[in-house]
């Protein structure tokens, strides 16, 4: 009988936790609103740093790197100097094999040169980049736009650049201008040549929109004296490889070189390996998930006090729950059950409304540096990014409201078990 008695309380506890919370609706409704304006702001701030680190992470290896780069090992050692003569032998030949592993979806020629750029008495200071037209990613980037000219413009004779907004008004340079640069050669001498310039650009990647010219790579290897050869070879892979699939390619490159005829040490790297930014990628979303665990506890404040002040309001009718057999357990169990079903109702519609905004946010992208994106320079973001959020994060929004609103809660709630059934019988309320 004793045994019927508890299963049967157990089983009302769930009716009357509902009960409560529709009883006192003002009082759930601050709760809820709470729970789910975090969740809302929490899948937003997470969307748009899942959106940055994906375009950032995209940039990298459409631009910097490659899902693996390739260089001449003394090159690296003194990259700050950009040595021309540490360049990479039989660069094309390489490169042609690297494409047939299997795994690889292309491969890019690189190189990266200081120049003085001349027009109508004027100098300036540039970096020359010698690109694969046709190949690069560079001027494919979602937020790239033609200023002047257009993609079918590009890559028509060795002696043709594409410009930089920044350089385009610096020198006064339009597209069907001309003018001449000089750099100093991988042999240590200076050489130049007059370019005609068939389009200017604002490059998606931002780090690439200073004082810059695009040209080939096998143009400018002739001019910097580099015998047909370049600085790096950004290797493509297909998407969503693991790990251990594209350090199968590495070795495949490794041994590819070793049975050559050159016998120039080369660095062969995933891009991960190429620098500290993939460190800083997995630091940023640390650093976002403490965030949201304090929008959550200072939310939990609010649902802390609102559950208090029903604890202290509702002792009466817990003393007559007690007296009538419910253990204190049960009283415990209830009001954490009440506290549960409002934060999971309200994480949930949170969840929710954000996944409405991020599908909009994400179809129309959001301006970084309209709201101040160029203070973070150097780290290979577009001007546009476009915010998205992965279905576990949601799950991860809704799990850590509902728990921390919970954890929140126990103070309360075992306050709850304390009281006295013959003390609440006697009070007003």
């Amino acid at each position: 009988m004793k045994n019927k008695r508890k299963q049967s309380g157990v089983s009302i506890i769930p009716a009357m936790a509902f009960r409560n919370l529709l009883r006192n609706r003002q009082r759930t409704l601050l709760s809820g609103s709470t729970i789910a304006l975090v969740a809302l702001v929490v899948c937003l701030i997470f969307a748009l740093e899942e959106g940055a680190v994906s375009d950032m992470k995209n940039n990298v290896i459409n631009d910097v790197t490659g899902n693996i780069r390739i260089r001449n090992e003394k090159y690296s050692e003194n990259e700050r100097i950009q040595p021309l003569r540490f360049f990479i032998p039989e660069t094309e030949s390489l490169s042609r094999q690297i494409e047939e592993i299997d795994g690889v979806t292309g491969t890019e020629q690189r190189i990266t040169a200081a120049a003085s750029i001349y027009k109508d008495d004027k100098i300036e200071t540039a970096v020359m980049t010698g690109v694969s037209y046709g190949r690069t990613r560079l001027f494919t980037n979602r937020s790239t736009s033609f200023i002047e000219g257009n993609s079918s413009d590009i890559g028509k004779g060795q002696k043709t650049a594409v410009i930089t907004q920044t350089l385009s008004d610096a020198l006064n340079l339009h597209a069907g201008d001309k003018f001449t640069f000089f750099t100093r050669t991988a042999a240590g001498g200076s050489n130049g040549a007059t370019l005609t310039v068939t389009a200017v650009v604002h490059l998606g990647d931002t780090d690439f929109n200073s004082m810059r010219c695009f040209m080939d790579w096998r143009g400018l290897s002739g001019f910097l004296r580099m015998d047909g050869n370049a600085s790096e070879i950004f290797v493509y892979t297909r998407e969503n490889m693991s790990d251990a699939e594209s350090a199968g390619v590495v070795r495949n490159i490794q041994s590819l070189y070793k049975n050559s005829s050159a016998h120039t040490p080369l660095e062969v790297l995933p891009w991960k390996k190429t620098g500290s930014i993939y460190a800083l990628f997995d630091l940023i979303d640390t650093v976002y998930f403490f965030i949201a665990v304090v929008f959550f506890l200072l939310a939990s404040t609010v649902i802390f006090n609102t559950t208090m002040m029903s604890v202290l309001e509702r002792r009466k009718e817990i003393g007559t729950l007690m007296s009538l057999g419910m253990d204190k357990y049960s009283i415990f169990g209830m009001i954490l059950l009440e506290i549960c079903m409002t934060a999971g109702v309200s994480a949930l519609a949170g969840c929710a409304a954000g996944a409405a905004i991020i599908t909009v946010w994400h179809t129309h992208g959001y301006n970084m540096y309209a709201a101040g994106g160029s203070a973070v320079g150097g780290m290979n973001l577009s001007a546009w990014i476009y915010p998205s959020l992965a279905f576990f994060r949601y799950v991860m929004v809704f799990a850590t409201g509902v728990c921390i609103a919970a954890a929140a809660c126990t103070v309360p709630a075992r306050q709850a078990m304390k009281v006295e059934p013959a003390e609440a019988l006697r009070t007003e309320n």
